[in-house]
């Protein structure tokens, strides 16, 4: 029961670290898709350049890569922040998970001490109860043998 709340906060940083690590994937296939496209791009121009040259198609693909080249570079800035924060968010799970890891212990250090107290305190008792019984046969053996007709209701 003391352990949810512990436990919770470790679930909850896990789905973080989680869904940013989904959103540092994401940003990575765009970089790549922009690289690829890029690449199609500059073997379409190649290939312009080589024929004659369109002047069109040349126009099409300045406008094109620029366009390619502000959001990788945009997604790249998205990628260095998402690092960062995964990066941070690696970090609290960390802790947090080693927090519940020492709690788990302290929970599992108190059992056994609970239980160590209780065997000491059955062992007293156990001992009280031999003491009290050893005291009882000296105040016996010390009054003397019982009369045999006493002795003979109690056998």
């Amino acid at each position: 029961m003391l352990l949810r709340p512990i436990q919770q906060a470790e679930d909850l940083a896990r789905q973080e670290f989680a869904r940013t690590r989904g959103e540092v994937q994401l940003a990575e296939s765009r970089i790549r898709a922009c690289e690829q496209a890029l690449a199609v791009q500059d073997a379409f121009a190649r290939r312009a350049i080589l024929g004659g040259g369109e002047a069109a198609g040349l126009a099409f693909y300045r406008q094109c890569v620029g366009q390619l080249r502000d959001e990788m570079t945009a997604s790249r800035g998205q990628l260095d922040r998402l690092n960062h924060k995964l990066q941070a968010q690696r970090q609290e799970l960390v802790r947090l998970m080693k927090q519940r890891k020492a709690f788990e212990q302290l929970i599992e250090r108190l059992a056994l001490e609970r239980d160590a107290d209780e065997s000491r305190l059955a062992t007293k008792e156990l001992d009280q109860t031999d003491a009290a019984q050893r005291h009882w046969r000296l105040d016996s053996d010390a009054a003397g043998p019982l009369d045999p007709a006493i002795e003979g209701q109690l056998r």
